[in-house]
């Protein structure tokens, strides 16, 4: 079967080889079908099927063009819709092409951009190839990695949902640059972003230097383990402490910007100190790093907002005078790794099992550990010692319990509010979902919300909802009053069914009823009988069911308009014909 694809596909590269020639003279002609090879080699052949071979020569003899002259470290860009006249080919897709040297992350940079404006992306085709090109820079060869003499560059070419508003293909070639220049100034200063960790872990206890040593190396840990493939280091940033005349504020150390923190023109040289938190500010030694996540939403590798690790600096009388960013992205296998092997997290959770006095081995104490290991890592992260007990003791409370349970923390520097809720599986849909993020951002004031969901074995459903509210806002958090609004909001007809039968007759008595009868109801009657009524019925059919012979009832129905009366028999074994 392979074989039989490979050989359609040759055939298909050698059409469209055939159909260069009348596009291009003889030189270009043969760049072109040495381009061919290399171009199309991962393309699936159902996606080559779509298009004529005319039009994928089209494709390869404007790209010959456009990247006919390129010079080290320049990067090619257009955003275009493909005519006849104009291009020599036509699309009813708007065309993406990008050139540059080869670096990592191009693809998901670029798909971040266009995610954010929320583009369909119909078809991506990225080979890494090898050019000669002369010293102006215009290509004289396409070779193979044999060869000595010739550079990689990373060609890119997307197609997206047809776009003909001049402003959106602007918007779109401006988010497209501002996303390479990013990943281009984090590429160009990895490694010295990484001297400057290596620097920052020597210096920390000096910065630091009323830190205990067991926390200290633990610190210090950390950042030997963001640089162990943990972290992916977007830029670096020192700001020091300084007096003004409306008092202290954060100053940038010039020139000690790096990859997306390069200074520019544009650059803000100060900034209140409140940029830097309070509790940063005022928590002394005990706290000289900070881990949180900015206001700002990666341009790189993937979508989220930045992660953003801060090592302070103290003088003698524990103040903080200077402060070392670093913003990036903690990497996947950071989110893998167990927590029990993550420094600073392993510390807290080893705090949380000592101040529970759990018995190592007991099932309290395996059942905390899972929660630790499943818990939400960016949290393991944020959250100090007393607010990770708090979750991780109400988590093991619910002891796999069908019922909904809320816990809200705030980041410790006001940034965001991050929501976990736990629901019954059963209950988890869309819709429900939808209802809870609403809840929550109402009360928070919300100007943007992320989701996270998480549905396994477990008999409950975890949603993370992360809420950063308006600049501004007043907040007033009542825990138990959005947990209660929740529990309202996602309350099934069953549920209020059984709430009511447990009204009237407690709970033993209540849920069994529930469960031997109100199940029994199927779904077209509950979407006509509201659980109120539907409760007189679970008590005649018990009453038929207990030994009466004939129970009866006439109502009018609450949804029906006019004199409409409905008449219901109850009788047990021996159904009644309609006709008597």
């Amino acid at each position: 079967m392979k074989k039989s694809s490979d050989q359609e596909k040759k055939v298909l590269l050698d059409r469209i080889g055939k159909a260069l020639t009348g596009m291009l003279n003889e030189k270009q002609a043969g760049l072109a079908r040495d381009y061919i090879r290399y171009f199309f080699r991962r393309v699936p052949m159902e996606e080559l099927e779509r298009e004529i071979p005319a039009t994928l020569a089209g494709v390869v003899a404007g790209q010959l063009k456009f990247m006919s002259r390129r010079l080290p470290g320049q990067t090619l860009l257009r955003v275009y819709n493909p005519g006849a006249k104009e291009h020599g080919w036509e699309s009813t897709h708007t065309i993406i092409e990008m050139v540059n040297d080869d670096k990592p992350f191009l693809v998901d940079s670029a798909s971040i951009a266009l995610a954010e404006m929320n583009l369909d992306v119909h078809l991506i085709i990225h080979p890494v190839i090898r050019v000669r090109r002369d010293r102006g820079g215009r290509l004289t060869a396409i070779t193979d990695q044999h060869d000595a003499r010739a550079i990689t560059e990373s060609v890119v070419l997307i197609q997206i949902s047809r776009q003909t508003r001049p402003e959106i293909l602007a918007e779109i070639t401006e988010r497209l640059g501002k996303a390479l220049e990013d990943l281009s100034s984090a590429v160009t200063d990895w490694k010295a972003m990484a001297d400057v960790v290596e620097a920052t872990r020597q210096l920390m206890p000096a910065w630091a230097p009323d830190a205990s040593p067991e926390f200290m190396q633990e610190c210090q840990q950390f950042l030997s383990w963001l640089a162990d493939d943990h972290f992916i280091f977007l830029g670096v940033r020192d700001y020091e402490v300084v007096k003004g005349d409306k008092g202290h504020g954060l100053r940038l150390v010039p020139g000690s910007g790096m990859g997306i923190l390069r200074e520019t023109d544009d650059t803000v040289s100060r900034r209140p100190l409140s940029s830097l938190g309070e509790a940063a500010r005022k928590s002394g030694q005990e706290s000289p790093l900070i881990i949180t996540k900015t206001n700002a939403r990666s341009t790189v590798h993937r979508q989220g907002y930045l992660d953003y690790i801060g090592v302070l600096k103290f003088d003698a009388r524990g103040r903080t005078i200077a402060e070392r960013r670093f913003l990036g992205l903690f990497t996947s296998s950071a989110y893998s790794l167990s927590a029990l092997d993550t420094p600073l997290v392993r510390g807290r959770a080893k705090t949380v099992l000592e101040d529970l006095k759990l018995n190592p081995g007991s099932h309290a104490w395996k059942s905390m550990l899972h929660i630790f290991e499943t818990m939400p890592r960016d949290d393991m992260f944020q959250a100090s010692s007393a607010e990770l007990a708090e979750i991780a003791v109400g988590v093991l409370n619910l002891q796999e319990r069908r019922r909904v349970r809320l816990f809200i923390r705030r980041e410790r520097y006001g940034r965001f509010y991050s929501c976990l809720v736990y629901i019954p599986r059963e209950r988890f849909n869309t819709e429900n979902r939808e209802k809870i993020q609403n809840i929550l951002k109402r009360a928070l004031h919300g100007r943007t919300l992320d989701y996270v969901v998480n549905v396994s074995e477990s008999t409950l459903a975890r949603l993370q909802v992360i809420i950063r509210p308006e600049p501004g806002s007043e907040i007033k958090l009542d825990v138990p009053s959005l947990e209660q609004s929740i529990v309202d909001a996602v309350r099934s007809w069953t549920d209020e069914l059984s709430a009511v039968l447990v009204q009237r007759h407690g709970e033993e008595v209540g849920l069994k009823l529930a469960e031997r009868i109100g199940r029994a109801f199927p779904e077209a009657y509950k979407e006509d009988v509201t659980p109120l009524l539907a409760a007189d019925d679970v008590d005649l059919a018990a009453a038929v069911d207990a030994g009466e012979e004939l129970r009866m009832t006439l109502y009018r129905p609450h949804t029906t308009r006019g004199g409409i009366i409905r008449f219901k028999l109850f009788r047990k074994d021996n159904p009644i014909a309609l006709s008597e």
